[in-house]
């Protein structure tokens, strides 16, 4: 991804007109996409390679209710990396497509970016707030005030 960033700057430079070699400018656009696909498609490996490390097997002598706690917070992270992986792949595809390795048509190319860049401000979300537990109040003989978290 650095050689796209920095490809990339030297694009906005040819566009804004500090520089005017015409291949200049065309060749580090190429780069910049050459550089933004492979950096996606690399995320697209590594995630995968991290859903499949993150599944378990059931550990010797385990009990069911912390396999079942292990498998959920397994099957978390799975979903999450599964959304980043989903991500990379459509950046790639939009990338191909602007490198024109694939006949997408524009409209094609343009749903993909728009879909990708909607996934971005997906994950700029905020997590929502945890739901506050029930509080339970109780007196005692005694007459104290007892609270128990249900």
């Amino acid at each position: 991804m650095a050689t796209y960033f920095a490809a990339d700057h030297v694009v906005w430079a040819f566009q804004i007109g500090l520089i005017q070699d015409k291949t200049v400018g065309e060749r580090a656009q190429k780069v910049s996409l050459w550089g933004w696909a492979l950096g996606s498609v690399l995320t697209m490996i590594i995630e995968a390679n991290n859903i499949v490390s993150v599944s378990s097997r059931r550990l010797a002598g385990e009990s069911d209710a912390d396999w079942a706690r292990r498998q959920e917070a397994a099957r978390q992270e799975i979903n999450q990396r599964l959304l980043v992986f989903i991500h990379g792949g459509l950046q790639a595809l939009t990338a191909m497509g602007l490198l024109q390795l694939y006949p997408f048509k524009p409209r094609t190319v343009g749903l993909l970016g728009s879909l990708a860049s909607a996934l971005n401000c997906y994950f700029l979300l905020p997590a929502f707030p945890k739901r506050a537990k029930a509080v339970e109040t109780a007196t005692t003989d005694s007459g104290k005030l007892v609270a128990k978290v249900a």
